[in-house]
């Protein structure tokens, strides 16, 4: 009985240190085949460590005198591989001695040949040092260090006897080692006459020649130069190289001084080592130069010798338990998965889902393997189960946290716009209000379109809308969606527009914005305060009518290394994990302006650096529009007349002016700052009109304003303030100082030349149409069906003052009512798609079954969608359906009155 308790204690021990739990055994509720196991595995221990520590002491004794055999041999070995190199160096540079070419070189001065000939010559021969000298002992050549040349080793002792006719050779130090064997030799003419040296050297210090001394004895080696290790292949505990230390005083006394061997046994790092010191002699003086020793552990040797010892020891026991293995092995192969499957049932109901395949450790077959592999696949199933509900968990918040911020900061934007347009009676304010209210929408909308595009995206569902627009114009309200954030960061952002694009052009406007928009914001948000963004858009070329458009987006920002614009292009990752908390983004805009690029033929990439700002460039391709209406000066004016200033401290603005002016023979001077302005109105006199930027350093444009209007006798002129900020915050003191317009940066061509014709009482010249249709659909009838009533009196008041009568139904069926009650009654329809009752797609289904014409004009009654089911197989349904053209909600008012005119126009 207490043999078998002395069992479960070894077992439970072993249990123990594998990390296992144990359970309270005892030999009353043990199992047969658990007492089977626990007495093979006592028998095994005993055998094991009484054969193992008989045959430990044993061979111990022996390992010692191993050791020093084989350090001995090492020794032996050392010394004459040593012998060998320096007889290597000699050999090598007495056969220099017959190579002609080298003597020429050298008397020539041909260093480049010397140097390739050299250089392979000492690769060859495995020489770590070699350096020529000329006839005066000045150095030409080192291939080991070919910049370093010119020193003088006249008085070298290798070198003074070379020049003498002699072959040198001495163990010493030199100028780039600490230790090494030299070989010099003087170079000759064909004549006799020597007109140089060359000098060969092996290091000692090279920690290679140490290390394949090492390879060749297997012993540590360590060569000292005098008493001091210079090398060695002993490493400390901190993983160095044990160098730099002095040799015990008995070395030093046996060796440096006496010139003895000397065999010793030392501890170094807790081990015993048998050594051997040997001194290294200089073979010209037989001076002693330092010395070498070679030593190996005993304590590897018993450890080898104890490795052998216990491996025949289990060879034995394996052996002699091979009939109690049988019985050992079916009995594990019952009971292990049986009381792991107990025991793992245990946890999992006890709510512990942390258990892994590993956990069985059961690999065998049948049906116990089957039942193992069931549960570990439930479990592991469950377990990704909860870890992806876990993660998506996680995304979802975080992704609602991010469209929450991104949807709150454009809402406090409209909220507070519509609080000062309620405040002020100004006209011009409120319109300002309005624009900014107009922008932060648009801005709301596009993240709206982002999550949006992504679906479509995913879906491979995203696809273009090509339309004719005017290029600029989108350029325009680009920049007027990121521009009260650039104001707000007080950054300088400059647009310029190459004069060869097509003022109109055939694609997705829409997209292309989107793109634009995306990475404006970007530059805007990674930009710090009073930083500088540029907006570049280029023809980069054209063929056919098909012109390539190359747009550049340029900041002053953080900037981006290389591993973090890996992620750019990826959903839902932005450069860092911190990026969306400190600037905002739900991740989405690169990945779908990428996709958007590609549908328009183009490629989108990035250049930065980290602290060095970013360079976001991307191509498209359109087709050239038929349109063709730029801004044009007013005629009946002479403009070779009429001088113009502007005064900016920015630089790219001043370029901006001169590239606009130039072409139109029109003279415009520019100053930097205003006391450069001020001298320059002294100096030419009196201009026009003056653009002056506001915010200046030294003298704002509010001053400089006050200095131009105070001057007396000059000729009338206009002052236009130019300012990135809102007007309203200087439009007291910009008045005050005679101020008479302003214009918000960015500026474009379009928007200078309007105003100067403005200013010189012309007519502004409109790129394209305004939404000017006062009366213009007087007598036309229009129904509207939709069953949102915010929805109808907004329609309504787009359209007050158009001359339409406009009847409205709040559903389908209704809709229908009116148009079978009242046929040729309606000049068109706006149908709403989702609605009570009977949707728009059914009643427009109805209308088209109707018998006869149902249009006023006695033909088709046109039916417009106006809905805001925007995909395309939306709107592939809604002409399906019998409706004749779509317009997408929220409404475009250019879009709503382009399409009156088609349908309602003469």
């Amino acid at each position: 009985m207490v043999f078998l308790e002395l069992s479960v204690f070894y077992y439970n021990l072993t249990l123990i240190v594998s990390g296992q739990e144990v359970s309270k055994l005892s030999m009353k509720n043990m199992k047969i085949g658990t007492q089977i196991i626990l007495i093979t595995f006592l028998i095994a221990i005993i055998t094991i460590l009484g054969l193992s520590s008989t045959s430990v002491y044993y061979f111990s004794r022996y390992a010692r005198t191993e050791s020093q055999k084989i350090v001995r041999q090492g020794m032996s070995g050392m010394k004459s591989y040593i012998d060998e190199q320096m007889t290597r160096v000699k050999v090598f540079v007495t056969h220099l001695a017959d190579n002609e070419k080298l003597a020429v070189f050298v008397a020539d001065r041909d260093v480049y040949a010397l140097n390739a000939e050299m250089l392979m010559l000492m690769q060859d021969a495995g020489i770590d040092i070699l350096t020529v000298s000329d006839e005066n002992g000045m150095v030409i050549l080192r291939a080991h260090d070919p910049e370093n040349i010119g020193d003088d080793l006249s008085g070298n002792e290798i070198v003074k006897r070379a020049l003498e006719g002699q072959a040198w050779d001495m163990l010493t130090e030199g100028v780039s080692t600490r230790l090494g064997y030299y070989c010099g030799i003087p170079i000759k003419a064909r004549d006799g006459e020597i007109v140089g040296t060359i000098i060969a050297a092996v290091s000692l210090t090279n920690e290679m020649f140490v290390d394949r001394i090492k390879a060749l004895f297997d012993n540590e080696v360590t060569l000292f130069a005098g008493k001091t290790r210079i090398n060695t292949t002993l490493i400390d505990v901190d993983g160095m190289r044990l160098i730099g230390t002095d040799a015990p005083e008995v070395v030093q006394q046996t060796v440096l001084r006496d010139g003895n061997d000397a065999e010793l046994t030392l501890m170094l790092f807790g081990k015993e080592h048998f050594t051997i010191y040997s001194p290294l002699k200089d073979p010209a003086s037989g001076k002693i130069m330092g010395m070498y020793f070679n030593g190996r552990s005993t304590e590897e040797a018993k450890e080898a010798i104890r490795s052998t010892v216990m491996t025949v020891s289990a060879v034995s026991v394996i052996v002699f338990a091979a009939a109690f293995l049988i019985s050992v092995v079916t009995a594990r192969r019952i009971s292990k998965p049986l009381g792991q499957i107990v025991a793992i049932a245990e946890r999992t109901r006890g709510g512990d889902l942390t258990i892994k395949r590993g956990d069985f450790n059961y690999d065998g077959g049948g049906e116990l393997g089957v039942l193992v592999d069931a549960i570990s696949d439930m479990i592991s199933a469950q377990l990704k189960a909860m870890s992806r509900a876990e993660a998506a968990n996680k995304a979802k918040s975080e992704f609602l946290s991010t469209m929450s911020h991104e949807m709150r900061t454009p809402m406090n934007v409209i909220i507070g716009m519509t609080t000062i347009g309620k405040k002020t009676d100004d006209m011009v304010e409120k319109n300002h209000a309005l624009g900014k209210i107009e922008d932060a929408s648009s801005h709301l909308l596009g993240v709206i379109n982002d999550v949006l595009d992504m679906a479509k995206i995913e879906a491979n569902k995203l696809e273009l809308a090509p339309v004719e627009y005017n290029f600029e114009r989108m350029l325009q309200k680009v920049i007027a969606v990121v521009n009260f954030r650039v104001n707000e960061k007080q950054q300088t952002l400059t647009v310029n527009v190459d004069n060869n694009i097509p003022d109109f052009i055939v694609g997705d406007a829409q997209r292309l914005a989107q793109v634009i928009t995306n990475l404006l914001s970007n530059a805007v948000k990674f930009t710090p305060e009073k930083g500088k963004i540029c907006l570049e858009a280029s023809l980069a070329g054209e063929s056919d009518g098909d012109c390539e458009l190359r747009i550049e987006v340029t900041d002053s920002g953080i900037g981006i290394s290389a591993p973090q614009q890996e992620k750019l292009f990826k959903a839902f990752e932005q450069a860092e994990s911190g990026t969306s908390r400190l600037y905002g983004g739900t991740g989405l805009g690169l990945v779908i302006s990428k996709r958007i690029v590609e549908l328009m033929d183009g490629g989108i990439w990035i250049e930065s650096e980290l602290g060095k700002g970013a360079k976001f460039t991307f191509t498209v391709r359109a087709r050239r529009g038929e349109k063709s209406f730029q801004s044009l000066l007013a005629a009946g004016v002479n403009w070779e007349t009429v001088r113009i200033l502007l005064v900016d401290d920015v630089l790219e603005i001043r370029n901006q002016f001169r590239d606009i002016f130039s072409p139109l023979n029109i003279k415009c001077d520019v100053a930097a700052d205003g006391f450069e302005a001020c001298r320059i109105i002294e100096e030419r006199g009196e201009y026009d009109i003056y653009f002056i930027d506001w915010r200046m350093g030294g003298m704002d444009g509010i001053e400089l304003t006050r200095r131009i209007k105070s001057r007396r006798g000059g000729r009338p002129s206009v002052v236009i303030m130019i300012t990135a900020m809102d007007w309203e915050q200087i439009k007291c003191d910009a008045s005050d100082a005679g101020v008479d317009k302003h214009l918000l940066k960015p500026l474009f061509s379009s928007m200078i030349i309007d105003c100067i014709n403005e200013c010189l009482g012309m007519p502004r010249k409109q790129s394209e149409d305004v939404w000017n249709a006062e009366g213009e659909f007087t007598g036309k009838r229009l129904l509207l069906a939709e069953d949102i009533e915010i929805n109808r009196e907004i329609l309504m008041a787009l359209l007050e003052g158009t001359g339409l009568d406009i009847y409205c139904a709040e559903n389908g069926e209704e809709a229908l009512a009116m148009v079978t009650e009242g046929p040729c009654k309606y000049d068109m329809v706006f149908m709403d798609v989702q609605m009570p009752k009977m949707d728009g797609l059914e009643a427009t289904r109805r209308i088209r079954a109707l018998p006869g014409r149902t249009g006023r004009s006695g033909g088709r009654l046109p039916i417009v969608a106006m809905t805001a089911n925007v995909f395309k197989s939306d709107i592939e349904d809604c002409l399906a359906a019998g409706m004749d053209d779509h317009l997408g909600k929220p409404i475009d008012t250019d879009k709503l009155l382009e399409t009156l005119r088609k349908y309602l126009g003469e």
